[in-house]
């Protein structure tokens, strides 16, 4: 989408803000992250303002009573402005910027030189007209290691405020000469929705295992999903040795965003993390929303060990997983939870790690750990255990001994050994009422695996139907039959199979040919009864001798004059069947 297109829908519109789509707080605040040059960082060793690929416009001062601008990035959804902010001593208190008024934004954020003092800093905007009251703006203490990714900035998390038009600082404290302030509107494009899941079949096999034991790969929406414009990142992914913890993050944004409002959400991290901070990338591994869908953060390959920026000092033997939500305000939900569960116990199985145990790793720096400090630490952990921060939040850290046995479970269903299908049984049996189906053939290991059954109608169980064998009735005529083949057996993991008829049941008929002589002439009426099907149609095919009538099956009857000579005659019937019904013949002699 350029410039010219059709406006997208804002999520800092007010129906966003009611809505409370990102809440105060950070887009990225659980998580250091990683780099690309931007237009806003001044960050890339380069002189400030230096614009990269993608970046909306090189930063610049506004005066007092100006208008600032927001520029579209590219096709993904991002409007910005960057605006540098001369901060000066002012004697008795804090130095205070004008009142700015710009084009509609949702996040802003703050950043300066690494370099600098780390200053006290506070904002306000206005709504609707309004200007609302101070409020401190929080340091993000979560960056890249400074051994492997260069962070030439320190900022503050990217405060949500939902739909403004102005905005107004105040430093206090240590002040860096110039704080960058970014105003940021992501939108939602069209292609950020999709259609919802379809509803779930009956069993089938289980998708938690992999061949070597390990838990099998969890749904991953990946990069192009949430539109990650690869010119924001630079350099290569860097991957680690191995993993040994997952540290689990909040990105302290809204609880009540929709399914569609996903991708724009983690493409306002995305630029936050790359423009303003001059970061390499998105620093979170994983991202979890409230659906309990999966998204891949940072580029290099879901299956590997690539180095995160989201827990600083820790980031060496670990992944970063961070739910879309700030959890200091609410509960998360279990599918949320369930896919955090998923996802450690899949990332983790492959290295051998044990959910429910501890690690003892040695710190690279952090602002709780000071370099060279072993820390002993659970193999899942919430931030707060290894930084100073409350992330990731009360709630979600409450329930993390939840995701650890969750996640433990998952990897023992894993490791253990799997009942085998050795030869694969089938439904043998005709499909018609009064006939009997069966489950015929197969084979297991270990051999005396305990087998049940449940059959299905169209995928809806049937009251008291688990035997190996079923009599097929009237009610399943027009329907599809299955029969899920569960097996179990102590020590082993269980699997299942369906089995499915390939089409649906057809009833078999039985045909009552009458004959009435008048003089010259025989009425030949047929009946067509069938088992659940009260009025049969479709046509039969009446032949007396030479001479054949075509006729029409109407509940359940046809009828033929037939002129006859003196003597015997057959009546031939052909019923040509149904949807519901099979074709069918007879024949019935008579005397003229």
């Amino acid at each position: 989408m350029d410039g010219n297109d059709e406006e997208p829908r804002r999520l800092g519109t007010p129906t966003a803000q009611r809505r409370g789509l990102l809440t105060v707080g950070a887009l990225a605040a659980a998580g250091g992250l990683t780099t690309t040059g931007s237009a806003s960082a001044a960050a890339t060793a380069a002189a400030p303002g230096t614009a990269r690929s993608g970046a909306s416009r090189p930063p610049r001062r506004y005066a007092a009573g100006s208008r600032v601008p927001l520029t579209r990035t590219g096709a993904t959804g991002i409007r910005a402005a960057e605006i540098l902010l001369p901060v000066r001593d002012t004697p008795g208190g804090p130095w205070t910027s004008a009142r700015l008024r710009s084009d509609p934004f949702a996040i802003v954020g703050l950043s300066w030189p690494a370099h600098a003092p780390t200053p006290r800093i506070e904002a306000r905007w206005r709504q609707t007209g309004t200007w609302q009251p101070w409020r401190r703006v929080d340091l993000l203490d979560d960056r890249p290691d400074p051994d492997h990714e260069a962070s030439p900035r320190r900022a503050t998390q990217p405060l949500w405020v939902g739909s403004a038009d102005g905005v107004q600082v105040r430093v206090s404290g240590h002040r860096p000469a110039r704080i960058l302030l970014s105003l940021i509107s992501p939108e939602s494009l069209p292609g950020d929705a999709e259609p919802p899941p379809p509803p779930a079949r009956g069993a089938g096999p289980s998708p938690r295992r992999r061949a070597d034991g390990t838990v099998a790969r969890p749904a991953i929406r990946r990069r192009k999903r949430w539109g990650a414009d690869r010119r924001w990142r630079s350099g290569k992914a860097r991957y680690n040795a191995t993993i040994e913890l997952a540290h689990v993050h909040h990105t302290v944004t809204g609880n009540d965003y929709s399914r569609s409002e996903t991708p724009a959400l983690i493409r306002g991290m995305y630029y936050y993390h790359t423009h303003t901070l001059g970061w390499s990338d998105i620093g979170y591994n994983f991202l979890v929303d409230r659906f309990g869908r999966i998204w891949e953060g940072r580029a290099g390959g879901p299956g590997k060990a690539v180095r995160g920026a989201h827990t600083l000092g820790f980031n060496a033997t670990s992944v970063g997983i961070s739910v879309i939500g700030n959890f200091e305000q609410v509960k998360p939900g279990t599918a949320t939870l369930s896919a955090v569960a998923q996802l450690a116990a899949w990332k983790l199985s492959r290295y051998g790690r044990d959910p429910l145990g501890t690690m003892k790793v040695r710190s690279e720096g952090s602002d709780k750990f000071p370099r060279n400090r072993t820390v002993t630490l659970p193999v899942i952990d919430g931030h707060r255990d290894t930084n100073d921060t409350a992330c990731p939040g009360r709630h979600l850290y409450a329930r993390l001994d939840d995701v650890r046995r969750e996640a433990a479970d998952l990897i023992a269903a894993a490791s253990a050994r799997e009942v085998q299908v050795t030869s694969e049984p089938s439904i043998a049996g005709d499909p018609t009422p009064g006939a009997r189906l069966r489950v015929a053939g197969g084979a297991y290991e270990p051999a005396d695996a305990t087998v049940t059954y449940a059959w299905l109608r169209d995928d809806a169980p049937i009251k008291k139907a688990t035997r190996r064998r079923r009599l097929v009735t009237g009610a399943d005529v027009g329907h599809i039959l299955s029969v899920v083949v569960t097996l179990s057996a102590e020590g082993y993991t269980g699997t299942t199979r369906r089995l499915d008829l390939e089409a649906p049941v057809t009833a078999t008929p039985v045909l009552t040919i009458a004959v009435e002589v008048l003089e010259r002439t025989a009425r030949i009426t047929v009946e067509v009864a069938a088992a659940g099907v009260a009025e049969p149609g479709g046509t039969a095919s009446i032949r007396v001798g030479e001479l054949t009538h075509e006729v029409a099956v109407a509940a359940g009857r046809a009828v033929a004059d037939v002129e006859v000579a003196s003597g015997e005659h057959t009546a031939y019937v052909v019923y040509g069947g149904s949807d519901l019904v099979r074709p069918a013949e007879g024949s019935a002699t008579f005397t003229a």
